[in-house]
């Protein structure tokens, strides 16, 4: 197929300078706040709705279709589907379109939160495994072979596991003996490849392997991360026909707006092109490890292999150890002093986020390399992998017994002990400190604690914890 075409975003051109008797109301942009004007008019005449030749979202069959095809021919899959409600959306469809109420899902801890309520949506039975971390940050890795393989020869009656990878902070492994294992217990293998949209057979050499290319059966990936997509932005893979088509389309109709961006989704038709035309993805790379190299002489950095886990080279993690002086958020102060914005903060580290660019990465990592040049800070403490708990882990109640059971507020101090009624999630990343049916621990107080100190903000029992009585 010829990937520089760009069916969405040439039938949305074609169909500017048109008269709109149609929603929205703004009519291509001819009605707009004087002021706001400058900063929306050209997306607002691409802002348009189903009229003839521009495609059904949830049915498509004309020029989203042939862009959806685009897609999948890229990426070497059996159908590909663009997503305007981002990964959260295609988790909601994965396990919606795969879990029948009341059967298990293995499912990583350190999920996003959007995966903890499509369990609780599709009325599975999550059964937690635990990831192997870094000794030296503490930071979350991922599943272990032996992990998944412990908890299927656990609950041999797992319809589905779904892990995450890479994670929030750049971390992934080869998945080939997971989908292996996955398939000798007949349990479909999903995966959110949230920030792994530019992993692809194209560019193995140079970036992490996607898993796609490792068997999975659905991948969902976040354009918007990594590619240049706008926000919301995303797709999602059927890697097998294990699940159909029919079916995760039905999914994906209740979970999306009926009334999808077509700016966002002409984003997408870009992105993909714009992946498929890139030819220096080993210069990319190149770029990117000798500026970092220059980096690490002035603030150390997370390295790019625990155990057998790679770190993806658009990732910088700058680690402050756990028993340093120099704290990440005086770093984030040090670089909005250069009007420079990181991704996150943590109690031990700062995330910066690279593009694919090389000269866009150039101007980043030399600004980086300004700002942390100003003084040299010590090395972090040594990084070795520790492995996670083996034995999985369950919800003290269902969700069915969750809904029967009262609730009512209780001060943290005095919530050891008691089943969480809520969910609370330190955002950025969106990894859920204390899921709703776990029972509160002296470890989940004392890391809120933590967080709070730090200045995190975290979603969910600002005052008081909601408890189960």
């Amino acid at each position: 197929m010829d990937q520089k075409l760009t069916p969405l975003l040439k039938a949305l051109k074609d169909k500017l300078h048109t008269s709109s008797y149609h929603v929205p109301g703004h009519k291509n942009g001819n009605v707009f706040l004087e002021e706001a004007r400058p900063f929306f008019d050209s997306i607002l005449r691409l802002d348009s709705t189903e009229i003839e030749g521009l495609d059904d979202l949830h049915d498509p069959g004309g020029v989203i279709k042939e862009a959806e095809d685009l897609l999948a021919d890229l990426y070497g899959t059996v159908s590909s589907s663009f997503l305007v409600g981002g990964s959260t959306s295609g988790n909601l469809a994965m396990l919606l379109s795969t879990v029948k109420r009341g059967q298990k899902v293995l499912v990583q801890r350190n999920s996003h939160q959007s995966v903890f309520h499509g369990l609780e949506l599709a009325g599975a039975v999550p059964v937690f495994l635990h990831p192997d971390t870094d000794s030296g940050s503490g930071i979350a890795l991922g599943i272990h072979e032996e992990t998944l393989q412990t908890g299927l020869e656990a609950h041999t009656d797992a319809a589905a596991v779904l892990l995450t990878n890479p994670t929030y902070e750049g971390y992934g492994q080869d998945l080939r003996k997971h989908t292996e294992i996955c398939r000798r217990y007949e349990a479909a293998f999903l995966v959110d490849e949230a920030h792994g949209a530019h992993f692809f057979r194209g560019n193995k050499e140079w970036f992490p392997e996607s898993a796609l290319q490792a068997g999975a059966d659905l991948v969902v990936q976040s354009a918007h991360k990594t590619l240049p997509a706008m926000t919301m932005g995303a797709w999602i893979h059927r890697g097998t026909d294990y699940i159909s088509e029919k079916r995760l389309r039905r999914a994906l109709m209740m979970v999306q707006s009926s009334s999808p961006s077509y700016p966002l989704m002409a984003s997408l038709d870009a992105a993909r092109a714009y992946m498929a035309s890139k030819q220096d993805w080993e210069e990319t790379s190149r770029q990117i490890q000798s500026r970092k190299q220059q980096l690490s002489t002035f603030v150390s950095l997370l390295p790019d292999y625990i155990g057998p886990y790679e770190l993806d080279p658009l990732k910088i993690n700058l680690f402050a150890g756990r028993e340093r002086g120099e704290k990440p958020e005086q770093w984030q102060k040090m670089m909005q002093s250069s009007r420079a914005y990181a991704e996150m903060i943590s109690p031990v580290h700062l995330l910066a986020v690279l593009s694919l660019d090389q000269a866009e990465n150039d101007r980043l990592l030399q600004q980086l390399i300004r700002v942390f040049s100003r003084e040299t800070f010590l090395p972090g403490s040594p990084h070795s992998l520790a492995p996670g708990e083996r034995q999985p882990s369950r919800l003290m109640l269902s969700f069915g017994e969750m809904e029967e059971r009262m609730e009512k507020e209780t001060q943290w101090e005095e919530s050891e002990g008691e089943i969480a009624a809520e969910t609370i999630v330190p955002y950025p990343p969106g990894v859920p400190l204390l899921i709703r049916g776990e029972r509160v621990t002296k470890k989940h107080l004392e890391k809120r604690a933590r967080l709070l100190h730090r200045g995190v903000r975290i979603k969910g029992g600002a005052q008081k914890l909601i408890i189960f009585k």
